[in-house]
């Protein structure tokens, strides 16, 4: 049995082999967009000169000047539309005129044979124009050789407006497509032993003109078979580990391999466009081979940190006791400024500095290097350090330094389960995982962009959120990944996304989603609602946006609530139960509740039927206890008796529910001296919230009056005894502030309810009032001996006080609450008689 020691000693010995046998890089066929327009001058006989890009009547009229393209088959020349449909105009009808077009060609015919893996010089003829209509193609085949020489084909798509027409080429069991189409002109090329097709143009004009290429007659002709030939140990290495790295029991199967370069690139400057000779071979190797197969490449620096004790270079220094403290002084910073000799190492680690695309973007950076995962044993052997920090005697320690070793290596990883370990290890072993997080999720994203199997990809972005840290996501990716999940059914990701979005979702996204889910069908859309959807919703902070979120997933497109949408019947239960749960949530919040939570919790109950509403609102009511609720409770109670109450509750349950909850407001537990007032200011932070204004208060008074108990026992009379008995606690600027203003609005509203005010409880609400107010603010009149501008300033501000109790309650309501001789008193006292 092997074991894994013996499996990946060996996978990693057949990979050496495999990339000690690549000596030249190149593919058997290469694409490339062209950056600039090609050079003005190309002529056409009988058309003149053609301007760039093309327009249609120019088409048209190289159309016109054209033959329709033949076919070699075996010794035939054939003309058959099925298999060949093509305009052709002859190379010696075609003439450059502008002198660039040599240079341009040249510098081309360079690109095109690094690309193919050429190392000597070639050269390009013109063959051919081909024009390729809508309709048009060209049925797999192979060139035939027509110059001496001759090697491959160049095709220069000029600029002109296409879709399709792309070319598919095949050699063994790989193939690509070079996509024309997708650049406004580009060039592709190809061996001629390559098998390619032309694929059929969907609209526009695909203009190509076709080269010859070759080298010198005498020389061996390049050809693709001896360039795909050097790649096949390295690509049976990879078969074989990318066949074992599928199977998910298959723990003996390394995640990611590291393979050293032979030249030593900076860290900025890591790109493919960098590599030299072999190590652009090899990865050009691995490009071709990841075309068709799963797994991605990077480039990485890799670093060796060795701590330990050095040689001094100079240590005579500290032995001659004649030497004064600036000799020593300069000697030391020689000292410090050149390199020494590690002759005791106490500390080796290892770090990637930083993994990048083959483009040069950097995915990740400073996160550990297990040894384990390179091919050879010791990537850092016989390299030379880069960098030292040294640290001379301080005290009875040192000298000691640092030695920093550098090596560039590739790496490669199977596109599989074991992609999602090695990008978790990129994140989460980093100093800073955010950082790495927020790059390698958009690495992700970029090569999420045309995938060949997406699962994989979807799975990492899972993983990759279930494993970080509790950090800030960027809202836009929070958005994009969501909809992708969504997009592609993927729940894993879906439900890792939801769970990390710490409430970035946007309101925009529950727009998008509630028009995606209606275009689904009834069982899977019933998932998406119940299952899905809540794992965003309810990891919402703010309360009243996730019930507006509820509420827009709960409508039809005409805007109505869906429990009266007969089109999908189940959703008026998942919109009850979310609406359920986020009156719960609310109700367990450590937060006292406010005004301005009113009209949320009122959105959220009318989605319940008539029992659970009476439940919830019993079940607020007895949540919160603390005074400082007294204004959100008041607030409810008043909503009881609106038309939108009547029309979710029958006019019982209103009164009744009304007459439970109301006793519970106020009572000898809750300190009515502790009520927020809009000018006690007892919360500096936005007190209105939690203020109760004195007409708030009179209004519950008379609903108290209105809805009288079951048996005839009057509501309002408990209450405003309570106030009395806790009459004595009120502060004077509460006093004269709010109870006052309170009484002032109390009395003419239970007059204007026919309620008789000489009942004992208004009487000694009254009287106690007053009484308060008097001992409050004016206290006892100043005794003898006392200045006499003392006693005047008294004596005005009793008749201020008075006057403004008489000034607010009418002559006829003060006899019948005072009696007529504290009545007439109180005139006197306030001057009116």
């Amino acid at each position: 049995m092997t074991t894994k020691t013996d499996y990946q000693a060996n996978l990693k010995a057949e990979l050496i082999n495999g990339f000690a046998a690549i000596t030249t890089p190149g593919s058997f066929a290469a694409w490339e967009a062209l950056p600039t327009t090609p050079p003005a001058g190309l002529s056409v006989d009988g058309v003149g000169q053609i301007a760039m890009p093309l327009s249609e009547g120019q088409i048209r009229e190289l159309i016109a000047k054209a033959h329709q393209a033949p076919y070699g088959h075996r010794s035939e020349t054939l003309v058959d539309l099925s298999v060949r449909n093509t305009w052709e105009i002859n190379g010696n009808q075609l003439s450059f005129l502008d002198p660039a077009w040599q240079g341009y060609l040249l510098k081309l015919s360079k690109t095109v044979a690094s690309k193919l893996g050429i190392m000597g010089p070639i050269r390009a003829e013109l063959y051919k124009m081909l024009i390729y209509e809508k309709g048009a193609m060209f049925k797999a085949h192979t060139d035939t050789e027509k110059i001496p020489g001759m090697f491959g084909t160049l095709i220069i798509c000029l600029p002109s407006a296409h879709t399709g027409g792309e070319v598919l080429v095949r050699h063994n069991h790989a193939s690509m497509i070079l996509r024309a189409s997708d650049a406004t002109q580009s060039f592709a090329c190809w061996y001629s032993d390559v098998s390619h097709e032309v694929l059929p143009v969907q609209s526009g004009y695909r203009c190509v003109l076709t080269f010859n290429l070759a080298t010198c007659p005498d020389q061996t002709r390049p050809a693709a078979a001896a360039l795909e030939l050097q790649k096949v140990p390295l690509r049976n290495a990879l078969e074989c580990w990318l066949r074992d790295s599928a199977d998910h029991n298959a723990t003996h199967v390394p995640s990611h391999l590291y393979h050293a370069l032979d030249h030593e690139y900076t860290e900025a400057s890591m790109s493919a466009r960098t590599l030299k000779a072999k190590d652009w071979a090899q990865v050009r190797a691995l490009q071709d081979l990841a075309l068709q197969r799963p797994f991605e490449i990077f480039l990485a620096l890799l670093e060796k940190k060795e701590d330990g004790d050095v040689e001094l270079n100079f240590p005579e220094i500290y032995d001659d006791h004649s030497a004064g403290d600036d000799e020593i002084a300069e000697i030391e910073d020689e000292e410090a400024y050149t390199t020494h000799k590690i002759t005791k190492v106490y500390d080796i680690s290892y770090t990637v500095k930083s993994l990048r695309t083959l483009d040069g973007t950097t995915i990740a950076s400073n996160y550990p290097l297990n040894m384990n995962f390179c091919l050879v044993e010791n990537p850092f052997h016989e390299v030379e350090f880069t960098a030292e920090e040294y640290e001379p005697y301080i005290g009875n320690e040192g000298p000691c330094a640092t030695h920093f070793y550098h090596r560039s290596a590739l790496v490669m990883v199977p596109r599989d389960h074991r992609f999602v370990d090695f990008l978790v290890t990129c994140v989460t072993q980093a100093p800073r995982p955010q950082d790495n997080f927020d790059s390698v999720l958009s690495y992700l994203k970029n090569i999420f962009a045309h995938p060949s199997d997406p699962i994989p990809l979807l799975d990492a972005m899972a993983t990759l959120f279930e494993a970080k840290p509790r950090y800030g996501v960027i809202r836009d990716s929070i958005t994009e990944l969501l909809k992708t999940a969504l997009n592609h059914n993927h729940h894993k990701l879906f439900q890792a996304v939801a769970t990390h979005h710490q409430d970035q979702t946007p309101l925009e996204f529950f727009d998008w989603t509630k028009a995606r889910l209606d275009t689904l069908r009834d069982e899977d859309r019933t998932e998406k609602y119940q299952i899905w959807l809540p794992l965003v919703i309810q990891r919402i902070i703010s309360m009243k946006i996730r019930i507006k979120i509820v509420a827009k997933m709960a409508t039809n497109p005409t805007g109505e609530a869906t429990v009266s949408n007969a089109v999908h019947p189940r959703m008026d239960i998942w919109a009850q139960d979310q609406m359920y749960q986020c009156i719960e949530t609310f109700i367990k919040t450590p937060q006292t509740p406010s005004t301005s939570d009113i009209d949320m919790i009122i959105s959220a109950l009318v989605y319940l039927d008539e029992a659970t509403i009476s439940a919830r609102f019993t079940s607020i009511f007895a949540g919160f206890t603390h005074v400082r609720a007294t204004a959100f409770l008041l607030g409810l109670l008043s909503w009881l008796k609106t038309p939108a109450a009547a029309s979710h509750l029958p006019n019982s349950g209103n009164i009744e529910l009304f007459r439970s909850l109301s006793v519970g407001v106020f009572n000898r537990q809750k300190r009515l001296s502790d009520i927020s007032t809009p000018t006690n200011q007892r919360w500096a932070h936005r007190p209105h919230l939690w203020a109760v204004t004195p007409h708030g208060l009179v209004q519950f008074a008379c609903d108290l009056n209105d809805f009288q108990s079951t048996d005839g026992a009057s509501l309002i009379e408990p209450f405003i005894q309570e106030i009395n008995v806790q009459c004595t606690t009120f502060p004077a600027d509460d006093m004269r502030d709010f109870w006052m203003p309170f009484l002032f609005q109390l009395i003419p509203a239970l007059v204007s309810r026919s309620v008789a005010l000489n009942i004992p409880v208004f009487q000694q609400l009254t009287r106690q009032f007053i009484e308060h107010l008097d001992n409050k603010v004016l206290g006892p009149c100043p005794s003898a001996p006392v200045a006499q501008d003392q006693l005047d300033e008294w004596r005005k501000l009793q008749k201020e006080l008075y006057s403004t109790v008489t000034q607010h309650i009418q002559h006829d309501n003060l006899k019948s609450l005072l009696g007529d001789e504290q009545a007439a008193r109180f005139q006197s006292l306030a001057g009116l008689t």
